[in-house]
């Protein structure tokens, strides 16, 4: 059993490395390519994509995962349920996409958007449908313990898209082409998918009706919370764009996506963290060992704030420098939205990985009504401060949004009798802080900007980690736990370093 656990955390961890590599390896390609109108295109398209998944999906990743991995003890229960998600899964995308085409074909998306909207939608449809079934293949396969196809074929879709936009990029046919290579990367995948999975399940099932006493009320009500838990977070990370593109157009619209790019930077810390130290939690809450989730849930906070902390003050320090040289000079405006978005990437970091306290747990509807909640406030303000202000106000909105959801699920995890803050040694951390930044922004300032890319990172580091070891926001034995808990090979790498 932990041999499999291991086996599947690493093939995550791997496939959400691999997929977080390619996207930081094609975005410079991209935009270089389409400029700041063509990139504002794309990330509406691609927004407006995972909005309409939310729907679409009808929140069967997390179903699919859940019930097929339970085993009841009845005949075919795997084919069963495989099946009604699947048919429930096509009714879904069939209904998303007849409302997506119809509202294309009265001229609205045209007269709205401009003309070029009416191709991108044609092609959002086969978007929207190949990456319907991608997830439901994807998600069967991690249900049966196959997590090393499921995210190889994640990561494969990734490179297979990149290796195609950027073919279709050389042949000029822009974002059209990136787009059309998206559907035909996620179609290949979900295509793979089926193939892997006959080894499981009977793909016949797909047209089979399940017996009479096959629970469907229980897994539509269990899609029904995850739908609302889902849709509330998805929102969070799209409702901007959407919105700055109907009020303010494409270009516009690539800048901000510019800075949010960079800003998401941020949450690569509480992946890790979170990776490392909270995928045991679901046998601690069955066990009742509620003291060992909450050490877990206080350490992981801690460590999340220690090490965000210093990815945003390098992103501040070296902004424009980075910005000039991964999007080029043309994106230097959304150095000031990346500043506003900081903050409120940072609370979003702590709340990331609170999320797992909750769901480990099973309780959705705490998570449901924070995320809700903090879904609520980003979608306001956004409606509010986008048509007067534009990217800056969607900055001011979504940074505002993204930071209430720290509290939110702070106080989320201590309603369910955990305290994720009872180990944030909010003292030693400030002064790691107050010590370590102004040497950092003092060698950003005074290099030049490509210079300061190489020399600012290690050495900003250095000075962190021996002010943070020094304050004791970090202990030394506290690291060699950390470095001890990943994978060999990464250890490996951070042992030579």
């Amino acid at each position: 059993m932990k041999s499999r656990l291991r086996r599947g955390f690493l093939a995550i961890f791997g496939g959400n490395v691999a997929v977080k590599l390619l996207t930081i390896a094609f975005v410079p390609i991209l935009v270089r390519f389409v400029g700041s109108d063509g990139y504002g295109d794309y990330a509406f398209v691609t927004s407006t994509m995972w909005l309409l998944l939310i729907v679409a999906n009808g929140g069967l990743f997390t179903s699919v995962r859940k019930y097929l991995a339970e085993a009841r003890d009845r005949p075919h229960w795997e084919d069963d349920v495989f099946g009604f998600s699947l048919r429930l899964a096509t009714v879904l995308v069939v209904v998303v996409v007849a409302a997506v085409l119809a509202v294309t074909a009265t001229g609205f998306v045209a007269a709205r958007l401009g003309d070029r909207f009416t191709g991108y939608f044609i092609i959002l449809c086969g978007m929207v449908i190949a990456t319907q079934y991608h997830s439901v293949t994807r998600a069967a396969l991690m249900a049966f313990g196959r997590e090393p196809a499921s995210e190889t074929l994640h990561a494969l879709q990734k490179a297979i898209f990149v290796a195609l936009a950027v073919l279709a990029l050389l042949a000029g046919f822009g974002v059209t082409g990136v787009l059309v290579a998206f559907a035909a990367a996620s179609t290949i995948v979900a295509v793979a998918g089926f193939v892997l999975l006959s080894r499981n399940v009977s793909l016949s099932a797909i047209v089979e009706r399940p017996a009479p006493d096959f629970p469907r009320r229980e897994l539509l009500a269990y899609n029904g919370l995850t739908i609302l838990l889902v849709g509330a977070t998805v929102s969070l990370y799209h409702v901007d764009i959407v919105l700055l593109q109907v009020f303010h157009g494409s270009r516009e619209t690539g800048l901000y996506r510019a800075s949010l790019q960079v800003a998401e930077f941020l949450w690569l810390v509480p992946i890790v963290v979170g990776t490392v130290f909270v995928h045991s939690l679901s046998e601690l809450w069955s066990t009742g060992r509620e003291g060992a989730i909450e050490e877990i849930a206080a350490r992981s906070t801690r460590y999340t704030v220690v090490l965000t902390a210093l990815l945003a003050i390098g992103i501040a320090a070296l902004a424009e420098p980075f910005v000039r040289l991964y999007f080029g000079s043309e994106f230097l405006p959304s150095v000031g939205p990346l500043l506003v978005l900081l903050p409120g990437a940072f609370g979003f970091a702590i709340a990331r990985q609170l999320v797992s306290i909750g769901q480990a747990k099973g309780d959705l509807r705490v998570l449901i009504v924070a995320t809700g909640t903090a879904a609520g406030v980003n979608l306001i303000l956004n409606l509010v401060l986008i048509p007067p202000f534009g990217m800056w106000g969607a900055a001011a909105a979504t940074t505002v949004g993204y930071g209430s959801m720290a509290v939110l699920h702070v106080r989320a995890a201590r309603s369910i009798g955990v305290d994720p803050l009872a180990d944030l040694r909010l003292g030693p951390t400030t002064a790691t802080v107050a010590v370590a930044a102004p040497v950092i922004f003092a060698i950003g300032y005074l290099l030049d900007g490509f210079v300061a890319l190489l020399v600012v990172p290690p050495v900003g580091f250095v000075v962190y980690a021996a002010a943070a070891l020094k304050t004791g926001a970090i202990e030394a034995d506290e690291l060699g736990a950390v470095v001890g808990s990943l994978p060999k090979p990464i250890a490996r790498a951070i042992h030579w370093l």
